[in-house]
């Protein structure tokens, strides 16, 4: 057993195992509380599945921290323009309330579309066979005489 966690590949694999429950953990959560993380000009959110990434142009707060049972405020104050989607895959930009408010940028995800890729990662990592590595042929050193 000892043995099975020697190469990097499983560390990094019990790792991203880790990771991927922890996103799991976080979809089911976004189905009942809207979490919002305001870390500067970032604003992190999570509500009905969804992961959002938001940069705002001005200075906000420097560090807070929001868990509601309700609707993101900052997504229904903000007309936002969507540049390119695909299903719940979004990107766009907007302003703040108003014309002349300040310019934000949008990005939307699926948080299964996070668990998965770590999932599939993590199986890779633990469940493929390590490589054995070949040992090269022992080169004797070649002798150069000086004259």
């Amino acid at each position: 057993m000892r043995d099975f966690f020697k190469p990097w590949r499983r560390k990094a694999g019990c790792v991203t195992l880790v990771l991927a429950c922890a996103f799991a953990a976080g979809w089911v959560r976004s189905l009942f509380i809207c979490d919002v993380l305001f870390v500067h000009r970032y604003v992190f959110g999570s509500n009905n599945g969804l992961l959002t990434w938001v940069l705002c142009q001005d200075q906000g707060e420097s560090y807070s921290y929001r868990a509601k049972k309700l609707e993101p405020v900052f997504l229904t104050l903000i007309d936002v323009e969507w540049s390119s989607g695909w299903d719940k895959f979004r990107i766009g930009a907007g302003r703040n309330g108003n014309p002349t408010g300040n310019r934000v940028k949008f990005a939307i995800a699926p948080y299964w579309s996070v668990v998965l890729s770590l999932t599939v990662l993590s199986a890779y990592l633990l469940l493929a066979k390590p490589q054995v590595a070949i040992p090269k042929d022992a080169v004797e050193p070649t002798t150069v005489e000086r004259a």
